[in-house]
């Protein structure tokens, strides 16, 4: 008795989900610079205690011309950067609105536009 060849199994290719990957620093040299509020100049973004850690607070406090905590940079990608840690990016926490700091993404929660001028 001959048996058929059998055929070797076929399967779909593999797919994923699109990823979160963290983006690379700038590969530009970035220019730090504060980013203060409009109606009281005094106040400017800063790091929560001046930490750089995932999930570290936005807040609006007090401006301080050579604090690290309180420079950023706006790359080519639309992500807002924090000078203490480059690889480091605004993210919106969409649930509360909150402002954190996260690592760079391609999450549109870090993706930002900037417009001149006030109202």
């Amino acid at each position: 008795p001959t048996t058929a060849p059998t055929k070797a199994p076929t399967t779909a290719p593999i797919t994923s989900a699109p990823t979160t990957a963290p983006t690379k620093a700038p590969t530009t040299a970035p220019v730090f610079k504060q980013f203060f509020n409009v109606a009281n100049p005094r106040m400017c973004l800063s790091l929560q205690n001046g930490f750089t850690e995932d999930g570290t607070h936005i807040w609006v406090y007090p401006c301080t011309a050579e604090e690290p905590a309180q420079k950023w940079a706006y790359d080519a990608e639309g992500r807002i950067r924090n000078k203490k840690d480059p690889i480091k990016c605004i993210t919106t926490q969409t649930k509360s609105g909150t402002l954190v700091l996260e690592t760079c993404s391609d999450k549109a929660e870090q993706v930002w536009t900037v417009t001149q001028g006030v109202g």
